[in-house]
């Protein structure tokens, strides 16, 4: 399965990642924050988030374009951060 997407004027279409193991501090997978352009058919299996703020996030923060059949599928969280209460989330 490919890693990256396969992009025409900013589309997103027929992406797929499995078997990530990732460490990051704030969003481990996430769609969108700009969606300016159809996103579809994307899928996150099989994956590991470790020591993130949040896991997984779906953002339409900028743009109205649709996010349709996103899938995330067998995510393992561990770790999450910050730890301090208010701020701790993992989806």
């Amino acid at each position: 399965m490919p890693l990256l997407p396969n992009r025409t004027n900013g589309l997103l279409n027929n992406v797929a990642a499995d078997d990530i193991v990732a460490c990051i501090r704030y969003v481990t997978f996430k769609l969108g924050f700009g969606v300016d352009q159809p996103q579809s058919n994307i899928t996150v299996k099989n994956s590991t988030s470790y020591r993130s703020r949040y896991a997984i996030a779906l953002n339409h923060k900028y743009g109205t374009a649709p996010v349709t059949n996103a899938t995330f599928d067998n995510i393992d969280i561990e770790g999450y951060w910050p730890k301090n209460g208010a701020q701790s989330r993992w989806l």
